[in-house]
């Protein structure tokens, strides 16, 4: 039997909260400052974490805390192919013929990779003050039993909710230039100090590519997915065939150490056919909350689309699991408006309920939908956009504890070319409603960042950005207090009033020293979205 809270306290708490909201609204000077017509004080911050002109930074991400939310670790590719190092001819920088093995075409790398131990490694920033200073920390390079893993990629960051933080990144042999990668796999790490030091790395045993790691925030399951074939380049062993078939891959740990075997396929098979779950680095194609793992991507062919959900293409697929992925519960997004960069979040205060967002065929909009019966049924699209009539990209959404949801996206600032070579602006925005309504989005970035150099070989990409919310010790009362709340206006409310008071969100930015790719967090204060700006 539900329980529910008294109607005249629902009534009393509606007009307390809105008549506090308004005070709030009306406190904003009329001489705010830009970007966002906000005072001062409420502005959106951004610090260069790095400031670190020797490398180039990229693919970030961020985790908090949950049992100190001043605790906050940010990871990153850090690369030593540098504009500073093509400047002066420095021969790592040397870009040489190289064949990948399995590949039939050939491609260039700095030399560097081939015999520079961390040429390309994982950076790790720490803060203990919520952000607002940070220390490097340094990552172990490889699985003791892999020392030719001299070069990393592709980091993740995670946290447990007993604070236990998590590490994912591409472990990469490079070798030759004439028979590269002969072997690889996908890495991970844990820190029970906060991210100030971190155990030996351990193979996943799935594929080389796009790897992602999520701690489910309720039961503390971590779950790690990658993409490719299972062989070589999964399990370390060069002498292992590149097996079939390739697919985004997921594995299960309760330790971070010992991961479940075999790998499942996101994807499967009609008996003849396989068709594997699309996924790009870009995508936060998995999230998971109350024992349940979920998934998000989009088919194009009648073929896969008849095959996961029995609809006509193209479709989005959505899909969930109870037994780490070994068999899935598949649903269609009905009438998407979304055709790329698909993302979705589980919401760990309410169980069952899910957002799937992405961009739209102009990807000049994001289309929200979301779900409260574990994808039966459907409600949406809301859409959202920052002012600027052009492409959005890097999306990433997630949720906090308490169930309000949070989107951050790269806002291009011109009509054309692609993501790299354009500048850009980071935007985010929130819901308490898990996506049905938004805040107005707020500009992070206080100017553009510039785009690529012309004709500069990008070596390490960077090809997402990343959002977390802050935590608050109360966290699990303010969830069980709205699991026992029946109105869905006060849900939002409690949402409001007693949720996190702050998120982050991390990019990659051209405006650090010499023009480099830096290091970039942004730290905003949820109390910005409720003045009127």
């Amino acid at each position: 039997m539900r329980f529910g809270i008294g109607r005249g306290f629902e009534r009393w708490f509606k007009v307390f909260f809105c008549v506090a909201v308004a005070l709030l609204a009306v406190t904003a000077p009329s001489g705010a400052t830009p970007p966002n017509s906000l005072p001062p004080g409420l502005q959106p911050t951004e610090r260069d974490i790095s400031n670190d002109p020797a490398h180039k930074y990229g693919e970030s991400h961020i985790a908090v805390n949950p049992t100190n939310s001043n605790n906050l670790i940010s990871v990153w590719v850090k690369d030593r192919y540098t504009l500073a190092c093509q400047a002066v001819s420095d021969p790592i920088c040397d870009l040489l013929p190289t064949h990948i093995i399995g590949i039939p075409f050939p491609l260039v790398s700095p030399r560097g990779y081939f015999d520079v131990p961390r040429f390309v490694q994982v950076g790790a920033f720490v803060s203990f003050n919520h952000g607002n200073s940070w220390q490097s920390v340094e990552i172990r390079l490889s699985p003791p039993d892999h020392p030719e893993f001299i070069q990393q990629g592709d980091p993740s960051v995670t946290a447990g909710p007993d604070g236990t933080f998590y590490v994912s990144w591409d472990a990469l042999n490079w070798s030759d230039p004439n028979a590269a990668l002969p072997n690889g796999g996908i890495a991970t790490s844990q820190s029970t100090d906060g991210g100030l030091t971190w155990s030996d790395p351990v193979l996943t045993g799935t594929a080389l590519d796009a790897p992602k790691i999520t701690a489910d925030a309720v039961t503390g399951r971590i779950y790690a997915a990658s993409s490719g074939a299972i062989g070589r380049l999964a399990t370390g062993n060069p002498s292992d065939p590149v097996g079939s078939p390739s697919d985004r891959f997921v594995v299960a740990s309760s330790d971070g150490v010992n991961w479940t075997t075999p790998p499942r396929g996101l994807g499967g098979s009609d008996g003849t056919t396989y068709f594997a779950a699309a996924a790009t680095a870009a995508n936060p194609i998995l999230s998971a909350a109350n024992g349940v793992l979920s998934a998000a991507f989009p088919a194009t062919t009648g073929a896969a689309c008849s095959f996961f959900v029995g609809a006509a293409a193209p479709c989005i697929v959505f899909e969930t699991s109870t037994d780490d992925g070994a068999t899935w519960s598949r649903h269609a997004v009905p009438g998407s408006v979304i055709t790329g960069n698909t993302g979705v979040a589980a919401d760990p205060s309410t169980p069952g309920h899910f957002t799937v967002a992405g961009t739209t065929g102009t990807g000049t909009q994001i289309a929200v939908y979301q779900t409260e019966d574990s994808g039966a049924t459907w409600t949406g699209p809301t859409l959202v956009a920052d002012p600027a009539p052009f492409p959005k990209f890097f999306l990433w959404i997630t949720y906090s504890r308490t169930g309000t949801f949070g989107m951050v996206w790269r806002a291009a600032q011109q009509a054309t070319g692609a993501p790299f070579n354009t500048p850009f602006l980071v935007w985010t925005t929130i819901s308490n409603d898990g996506g049905a309504t938004f805040a107005t989005p707020l500009q992070v970035s206080s100017a553009p960042s510039p785009p690529n150099p012309p004709g500069q070989f990008n070596s390490a990409g960077d090809d997402y950005s990343h959002i977390a919310f802050a935590t608050n010790p109360f966290d699990e009362w303010v969830v069980k207090a709205i699991a026992h709340v029946e109105d869905p206006q006060i849900k939002v409310l409690l949402r409001g009033l007693l949720g996190p008071n702050r998120l982050y969100v991390t990019w990659a930015d051209r405006r650090g020293p010499g023009g480099e790719r830096s290091a970039y967090v942004g730290t905003v204060k949820l109390r910005a979205f409720f003045v009127n700006h």
